[in-house]
């Protein structure tokens, strides 16, 4: 979606799912990457950047789940305890499979008058953590940010993640992150969440597509 107002344009974009790329380390297809539209996100990237929209205030507002830290390893031992370290590694694990992605988005914010907004979503719950949303800003620039409320409102405009409307993928934002038995704080899951790596991933290492049929009853 693109809002225009002259010379300020507000674009909007959520649900990518970047995980760690179509193949895993010993060259195995990864089953539970979402996201294989690389090279056109780009290209769209660069229309706003050195287009004809060029010199204009441009913000891109990624709404929700543009990481998804639940469908990163399909080998992973503990995938819903999502601690500092688990969080940080997932991420960098999907920056390093995306470079181009992520670099077309740090050229984007580099821009003058251009920035880059990040909701968070129930997939990408792991940048609660302080650690991670540093590591995703300091790359991508000064112009990015990662918000830590369930909605973002701007001009006129207010942009909210789906997952604030259905309580199996509710997520307590005031209190995203809990102490666990261990003794240190992880994510607290929603039960949407533990459906998706439980049931979900596991479906689809036969039925990759299932997650693409909709109304998901069907």
């Amino acid at each position: 979606m693109v809002l225009f107002d002259r010379e300020k344009l507000k674009l909007v974009v959520s649900d990518f799912h970047l995980g760690r790329g179509p193949y895993l380390p010993d060259g195995r297809r990864n089953y539970l990457e979402d996201f294989v539209s690389d090279r056109q996100f780009c290209e769209f990237l660069e229309h706003y950047h050195k287009g004809r929209h060029k010199g204009a205030e441009v913000e891109l507002i990624i709404n929700g789940d543009f990481f998804d830290h639940l469908q990163v390893d399909p080998d992973e031992y503990e995938p819903t305890y999502v601690n500092e370290r688990v969080a940080l590694a997932r991420t960098n694990a999907i920056m390093d499979e995306h470079p181009e992605v992520f670099e077309a988005l740090k050229d984007f914010c580099s821009a003058p008058r251009h920035s880059i907004t990040f909701i968070i979503g129930n997939h990408d719950i792991g940048l609660f953590f302080p650690v991670v949303r540093k590591r995703v800003e300091e790359y991508l620039g000064e112009g990015a940010r990662v918000l830590t409320e369930p909605s973002y409102c701007v001009d006129g405009l207010c942009v909210e993640h789906g997952n604030a409307w259905t309580i199996e993928n509710w997520i307590d934002y005031k209190k995203p992150l809990i102490e666990s038995e261990r003794g240190e704080m992880i994510v607290d899951l929603p039960w949407g969440s533990l459906f998706q790596v439980h049931y979900l991933n596991k479906v689809k290492r036969e039925r990759p597509y299932i997650s693409r049929v909709y109304p998901f009853k069907h």
